[in-house]
């Protein structure tokens, strides 16, 4: 009763990129992309698919579908460019993911943006374009 009664207290604030007590600072977040990079390593890995859960398999079937960034190097300099940019690791993951056009967009869509200038986060987003698969 005591760990519900500690959630009910806590407020998940996302503008304030504050997640509550089950995201501790410091835990990454991955966009699909990296998931999906990281489930199709663990399948090469796997010594016969029948090992691998039919969860496993679905969320691979997700991450595949979802993926922006199909190739490890796009991704790495996805997050590379956006953290230079001084976003939060939840934002990189957020706009890796969500692949925003506009910064209007961006910023409804991860509310602890809004702080950025606008022409700011286009440039940032353009850049991110140009990594989209084709």
């Amino acid at each position: 009763f005591r760990v519900m009664a500690v959630r009910q207290q806590h407020k998940d604030d996302i503008a304030k990129l504050d997640f509550g007590p089950d995201f501790p600072d410091g835990t990454m977040c991955l966009m699909n992309s990296e998931v999906f990079l990281l489930l199709q390593h663990k399948k090469s890995l796997a010594q016969n698919e029948q090992d691998l859960t039919n969860v496993f398999n679905k969320t691979l079937q997700y991450v595949q579908q979802f993926s922006t960034f199909k190739d490890m190097q796009a991704v790495k300099e996805v997050r590379a460019n956006l953290a230079r940019a001084n976003l939060k690791d939840f934002e990189i993951a957020s706009l890796g993911t969500l692949c925003p056009t506009t910064s209007e967009e961006a910023k409804a869509l991860v509310p602890s943006l809004t702080h950025m200038d606008d022409g700011e986060l286009q440039s940032i987003l353009d850049e991110l374009a140009t990594f989209k698969k084709v």
